[in-house]
């Protein structure tokens, strides 16, 4: 199934992504980017506010502007 990666809806339904929770995911930012594993935080259940934490990098960046992500494991959900 093609998921359209501008719809972050579409994307945390294809993905089964529980909103308010936390996984750990392998991301690609580019094609000829090295796979790096990071820490997703997925937002509300429409799919904004969806971060993902990587030590490669200094600030957090949206979901939705990855070239690749795969699900490792599913770690928490964040209780209120």
């Amino acid at each position: 199934m093609k998921v359209d990666i501008n719809n972050p809806q579409q994307v945390m339904d294809v993905l089964e992504l529980k909103p308010h929770s936390v996984y750990l995911v392998l991301v690609k930012h580019r094609d000829n980017n090295p796979s790096h594993k990071a820490v997703l935080f997925t937002g509300f259940p429409n799919g904004s506010n969806s971060e993902v934490y990587c030590n490669n990098y200094e600030e957090p960046f949206s979901m939705m502007t990855l070239y690749s992500m795969k699900i490792l494991k599913f770690l928490t959900k964040m209780e209120d």
